[in-house]
């Protein structure tokens, strides 16, 4: 692991020069901070206001430090907490909703000998599961068709509301595309080997509907998704009320 790692800086550095030492440096805080959560939420901190908290300091720190022009960070970061607000009104009732918190029945086995009585919320820990999931794809698209648009109307300031959302949208289906198959294929490698599971086993679809670790992982790749999607109307709004 550590030849991995490297190699990993050594290529960083050779493609992104300088410029590499910064990015490390922000991995460094973000690992640190996720590395905090867990702490702090094992140690009996309110997990919904902990995770809030950490959520704006990795967006700070993948926003503002990556990006150098600051009218694009400043307006991708707004649109990013606007999102993860989204993103948690559309969790926080759902998680309650569907009951796919917690273990599933596949982790019987690896559990026998442990003690379940953990004193956290299982539908709380979803929550910070999820928008800690989307914290990655989130900011980076918002930062992506942020810059673009950004572009866009610095070289033609003569643009109407209309013309920017349309350059927005036109941007940002770029983008989805991507982002979109990302989140897709993060879910297949995560979940395949359930997958092969509950084809080995033949599962009926009934069954299937009711995997908590499969439904778990369905309810994250689908509010990432929304998320991002989401991205492309606020970008394209706030684009326009600086331009104002």
């Amino acid at each position: 692991m550590l030849y991995l790692f490297a190699t990993f800086v050594v290529l960083l550095l050779l493609v992104a020069g300088t410029r590499g030492l910064t990015l490390l440096f922000g991995l460094g805080i973000n690992v640190i901070s996720v590395v905090a959560l867990l702490i702090l939420i094992a140690d009996g901190f309110n997990i919904l206001i902990t995770t809030g908290v950490i959520a704006l300091i990795i967006l700070v720190v993948a926003i503002f430090m990556n990006v150098e022009n600051s009218q694009t960070a400043s307006t991708a970061f707004t649109t990013s907490i606007l999102i993860m607000i989204v993103i948690l009104l559309l969790t926080i009732p759902l998680e309650y909703w569907a009951s796919a918190q917690g273990m599933g029945a596949e982790n019987q086995d690896e559990l026998e000998a442990f003690s379940l009585a953990a004193g956290i919320s299982f539908p709380q820990l979803a929550i910070a599961i999820i928008v800690i999931n989307s914290l990655g794809v989130i900011s980076e698209t918002s930062v992506a068709i942020t810059s673009g648009l950004n572009e866009i109307v610095l070289n033609k300031p003569t643009l109407t509301p209309k013309e920017i959302f349309d350059d927005g949208f036109s941007v940002g289906n770029k983008i989805l595309n991507t982002q979109t198959n990302t989140l897709l294929f993060n879910f297949f490698s995560a979940t395949f080997p359930l997958l092969f599971l509950i084809h080995s086993l033949g599962y009926k679809f009934g069954d299937i509907l009711n995997d908590k670790l499969l439904v778990a992982e369905i309810l994250t790749t689908l509010i990432c998704t929304i998320g991002v999607i989401l991205t492309v109307p606020i970008t394209s709004y706030l684009v326009y009320r600086k331009k104002k």
